[in-house]
């Protein structure tokens, strides 16, 4: 581990140690005590490049959830996935980020769920695209696990995923393309299906990007109903604000010189499983509340 990685880590360890100490013992033991038996997980998942990213800011804005980006994304494989079990969620191993189990170091992100770790929150968690190869195991380690799974148009996909490996600056494998893309997709879609298919009660919130990110209020609230959580000020004002700076976004930002051209859209249409999509979509259709 990095000496600046060790640091970060030991920052936030001490923080956090430092705030529990102006807690009485009797206090903590009653908020550990709730915690144990109230505690419940969520996860959240989607084909990269569908906005899990913007849905865990939003969702971490409410007071009720606590969530990780890519936390553990390197204990998702069939060798290390039994590792995300509820001692990966306890604050001084979930606070002492590790290179072996993920390269998003963000300080100031966890920073702001500290606090909240001292509290006790209703949803401990994490996201990362690829975790919906991991259902079944997920759901055997924690117990009780909510899902949302988050679907965006497959063309907007491919086109991020061209971009991405169009730029020298970035890490992203040059080979992971619109056909790659297409490839996640379409995989992310099958895992899905087959999960619910196989679970009478999967907890499986199938979200829309489209759809939350036109900033639609009633939609955010069925999905918070999903998570038996009430609406509350500061999601509403955050979801306010990511509406502004998208607006602002896409006035100030160019063109992409990206687009997809005639023979890569005919591609994605040929092998695209827009049919599963559709399925998947009206079996998990929410209407606003």
């Amino acid at each position: 581990m990095s000496s600046r990685r060790h640091n970060q880590a030991f920052f936030l360890s001490l923080k956090y140690q430092r705030k529990i100490k102006h807690k009485s013992v009797a206090t903590l033991a009653t908020l550990l005590k709730s915690k144990k038996m109230a505690q419940q997980y969520l996860f959240i998942c989607g084909c990269p490049r569908s906005g899990t990213t913007a849905l865990v800011r939003l969702l971490n804005s409410h007071n009720s959830l606590a969530i990780g980006m890519e936390r553990y994304k390197y204990y998702a494989n069939s060798k290390n996935i039994s590792q995300i079990n509820h001692d990966a969620f306890k604050s001084q191993t979930f606070f002492n980020l590790q290179d072996n189990q993920t390269n998003i170091n963000w300080k100031y992100f966890y920073d702001e769920l500290i606090d909240k770790y001292q509290s006790g929150v209703k949803y401990l968690g994490d996201k990362y695209p690829h975790y919906y190869r991991f259902y079944p195991q997920i759901n055997h380690n924690l117990g009780d696990v909510k899902w949302i799974f988050i679907i965006r148009d497959v063309v907007s996909i491919a086109n991020s995923y061209n971009a991405r490996a169009a730029d020298p600056k970035d890490q992203w494998s040059k080979e992971a393309n619109f056909k790659k893309a297409v490839e996640h997709w379409n995989e992310s879609l099958v895992s899905t299906w087959k999960y619910q298919k196989n679970n009478p009660n999967p907890k499986l919130f199938v979200c829309e990007y489209e759809r939350l990110f036109n900033y639609d209020f009633d939609y955010l609230n069925s999905l918070l109903d999903f998570l038996e959580v009430e609406p509350d000020s500061q999601t509403e004002t955050f979801f306010s604000k990511m509406k502004q700076a998208w607006l602002a976004k896409k006035v100030t930002k160019p063109a992409s010189s990206s687009k997809l051209n005639e023979m890569e859209l005919q591609y994605i249409q040929e092998h695209a499983n827009f049919a599963l999509r559709d399925s998947l979509l009206k079996k998990f259709s929410r209407s606003p509340l």
